[in-house]
């Protein structure tokens, strides 16, 4: 009895082993087809990035230029301004729209950061557009 209680462990152990090496070559199999999925996702996103960043730099001068804009307004009282105003405003809607078409292929969370500065953007110009509108 006990010769066959031997042999039964040592099959057990046998098939435990290849089991075991089974699941790691599977795994030595697909671990780098998951690492090539993940790389390739990331040169993606950031080849969408690259064509958003110089976006960043025209909408930060857009808004700057308002901002500086309503600042000489607001010191010197010259109308001229207000057109230079309501001319540049659309400009950086634009961008913003622009850039919310190329973050749309990127994660949600890009999105979301879009969408506040946009709402940042568009209660700024609120806040000021009644000051804006006409002489003071």
């Amino acid at each position: 009895m006990a010769s066959g209680i031997v042999p039964t462990l040592g099959r057990r152990r046998w098939m435990v082993a290849l089991g075991v090496s089974f699941l790691a070559l599977l795994a030595l199999a697909l671990v780098p087809a998951f690492l090539e999925q993940q790389e390739d996702a990331l040169e993606r996103e950031l080849a969408v990035f690259s064509l958003a960043r110089p976006m960043f730099q025209g909408i930060q001068n857009a808004h700057l230029q308002e901002m500086r804009l309503v600042e000489r307004y607001v010191n010197s009282g010259d109308s001229s301004l207000i057109t230079l105003y309501t001319d540049l405003v659309p400009r950086g809607a634009r961008l913003l729209d622009s850039l919310g078409v190329v973050v749309s292929g990127m994660a949600p969370s890009y999105s979301v950061e879009l969408s506040q500065v946009e709402r940042g953007a568009r209660d700024w110009r609120t806040l000021h557009s009644l000051l804006m509108e006409g002489p003071l």
